[in-house]
């Protein structure tokens, strides 16, 4: 029996319960492994006799405690389906000014940037905290990542989509 242990933030917990604890339920079971919530400090312990298997709750957990509702994160129990958070103090330094103008940014008015984002690259992105995460194929992530770094880097956006395009333009005709 393997074990794996996290920390999620304590608002979290109760996503990554759920409703009379349906949402926990959902991923011991569909995952074969068990959950351990210590409620006031976040940590957790998953229990699993498969490592495959346990890495993908892990993986789900993580993704609740980044933002994403249950049912977004367990889609990393799809084929090739993986997460990837990028931390934006690492990117743009301490500055909470910074780091709220870049949110702002990727998020967009009334969360228009981020939501032609997913539907451009066809991954999901949740902006929690100092963290973007994002959930979808390996080649969706990279390219969601692309967009957003450019934004983050000052790019406008509508440029930022249109080199992203202009690339994907190449590697298609590149392709054939």
């Amino acid at each position: 029996m393997a074990d794996a242990f996290l920390r999620i933030p304590n608002e979290r917990i109760a996503v990554l319960i759920g409703s009379k604890g349906k949402a926990k339920k959902a991923i011991e079971f569909k995952t074969k492994t068990r959950i351990s919530i210590d409620s006031e400090t976040g940590e957790l312990q998953l229990h699993g006799e498969d490592g495959e298997k346990l890495h993908r709750a892990e993986q789900i957990v993580k993704a609740v405690g980044r933002g994403f509702p249950p049912k977004k994160a367990m889609l990393l129990l799809g084929d090739n389906i993986i997460l990837s958070v990028l931390k934006l103090r690492d990117i743009v330094g301490k500055s909470e000014k910074a780091l709220s103008q870049k949110k702002s940014r990727i998020i967009g008015r009334q969360g228009e940037t981020r939501n032609r984002i997913e539907k451009e690259t066809g991954a999901s992105i949740s902006i929690y905290g100092n963290t973007i995460s994002i959930i979808g194929k390996f080649e969706e992530t990279d390219n969601a990542e692309e967009i957003i770094m450019r934004i983050i880097d000052g790019a406008n956006i509508p440029t930022a989509f249109e080199m992203f395009k202009e690339k994907k333009m190449r590697q298609e005709r590149f392709e054939l």
